[in-house]
């Protein structure tokens, strides 16, 4: 008689073949002992783990539940789905509940909040959206434990749009604690930044602006940029919609960094596409401004890169049936790079 736990052993047993040589020990030890009577007494084996075509599994022995966590390597033809198996000591709801408390658990250690928040991720806990919030909405919350929820808040869903309308409110104000926090590092601003981004409304986008300060660094800067250019990359701002400050900011940034005095391979370089291309979907005319300065300067590896920026604009703009007039605008862009 086939049982579950039959089936596992023979999904493990197919990935030996696949796996890089650096995890065929592992998954050998792993088959060993779910081969040997009793060493496994229940648990749960997942597709997924913590990157995509990863294997996850949590197994239950006399000596405690063992967890691995994207040790497998498998390719996209083995299909893994979820497989239970004599688990009544694996209660879903029970993990879950455990699961919670440890990563509300103010007084444990930082690194197990941590890796019981990356479970609940990867298994898609319907709870883990009500954490992330709490924590982020918590003006007390330490200020590492909110850079590791800020990620976390990357990769959750929140379905409702109550959820969704308090996620915005809460990471703004997270990214600008982060700013004005000691020792600050910037990458937690980052995703804070990619995250409201994806949460305003086309409306909202104005509010961005706080985020391209001059005291903000050039890292941070872009980031931003790359946020505009993504409301937008579909179709221009509305003219109802308040831009002008947004696009008067943007502007300053894209004349100073297309400069040819400033104008570099590297980080100046990417800025100043960046910049470029936020004012272009943001309609605004003075990107043919900033163009020809860049043309000017016979800067050509750049206006051949930025060609094909603006280029992919012009036809997602084409495909969602801009308007002439909005059309118009990045052909003339266009124009000047070939200047």
């Amino acid at each position: 008689m086939t049982t579950p736990g039959d089936d596992i052993l023979a999904v493990l047993k197919s990935f030996v073949d696949v796996v890089p040589d650096e995890d065929k020990e592992l998954l050998r030890s792993a088959i060993d002992a779910m081969s040997r009577p009793r060493a496994v007494t229940g648990g749960v084996v997942y597709a997924g783990g913590q990157r995509p075509g990863r294997l996850a599994a949590d197994l239950r022995t006399p000596e405690g539940i063992v967890r691995l966590r994207d040790a497998v390597e498998v390719t996209p033809i083995f299909p893994v789905g979820e497989a239970e198996f004599e688990s009544a000591d694996l209660d879903e709801e029970e993990f879950s509940s455990r699961t919670l408390s440890l990563v509300k658990d103010e007084a444990a250690p930082f690194e197990q909040r941590s890796e019981a928040l990356a479970e609940l991720l990867i298994r898609n806990d319907r709870n883990v959206s009500v954490v992330i919030l709490q924590a982020l909405e918590d003006p007390d919350t330490d200020i590492e434990w909110l850079g590791v929820i800020t990620a976390a808040a990357e990769r959750a869903t929140f379905a409702e749009g109550d959820q969704r309308h308090r996620l915005k409110i809460a990471i703004a104000k997270a990214t600008r604690r982060f700013q004005t926090a000691p020792g600050f590092r910037a990458e937690l601003a980052w995703a804070g930044i990619r995250l409201y981004g994806s949460l305003i409304e086309r409306e909202e986008v104005d509010s961005l602006v706080e985020f391209l300060a001059p005291s903000i660094g050039p890292d941070t800067r872009q980031v931003t940029l790359q946020a505009v250019q993504r409301v937008f990359e579909n179709a221009p701002p509305e003219q109802t919609i308040p831009v002008q400050r947004l696009c008067d900011r943007i502007c300053e940034i894209a004349r100073l960094y297309s400069h040819p005095d400033v104008l570099t391979f590297g980080d100046n370089a990417a800025i100043a596409l960046n910049a470029i291309q936020a004012l272009a979907a943001l309609d605004d005319p003075r990107a043919i401004e900033c163009v020809r300065q860049v043309t000017a300067a016979g800067h050509g590896w750049f206006i051949d890169r930025l060609s094909d920026l603006l280029t992919r604009l012009r036809e997602s703009w084409s495909d969602n049936k801009v308007d002439s007039q909005s059309l118009e605008h990045i052909d003339l862009t266009l124009s000047a790079c070939s200047m």
